[in-house]
């Protein structure tokens, strides 16, 4: 989390910087990142000041995108190794991990055998 809180604070920066950020907001943006203790709060966080601040709303498409990216590579190693052993659990899995919206945390919810691979 250390380094996304990071990332996001030299963007908000950068955009103080560039004159596209006035003090009070800029403030009020560093003031609510700092009270974020996980890296859940820090987003919930940051999506309150999207819809104001493209900037931020262009970092959360970025995690987001980085998470997925994270996700999939995770899912294709558990596929690859449970085909063998399950391979209709696998390609349920692998359908399920290509649904819009899908995370790690709720595929382990629905399937918490692959927490085991």
């Amino acid at each position: 989390m250390p380094d996304l809180v990071t990332r996001l604070k030299n963007l908000v920066n950068e955009e103080f910087q560039k004159q596209k950020l006035d003090m009070a907001s800029l403030m009020a943006i560093l003031f609510a990142l700092g009270q974020a203790q996980t890296t859940g709060e820090l987003i919930g966080t940051a999506k309150a000041f999207a819809d104001r601040f493209p900037v931020i709303d262009g970092f959360l498409s970025e995690v987001s995108a980085q998470e997925k990216q994270s996700m999939e590579k995770d899912v294709q190693a558990i596929i690859q190794k449970m085909v063998a052993k399950d391979p209709m659990k696998a390609a349920q899995i692998a359908k399920d991990a290509m649904q819009p919206g899908a995370t790690f945390d709720a595929l382990a919810a629905k399937y918490p055998e692959i927490k085991n691979f």
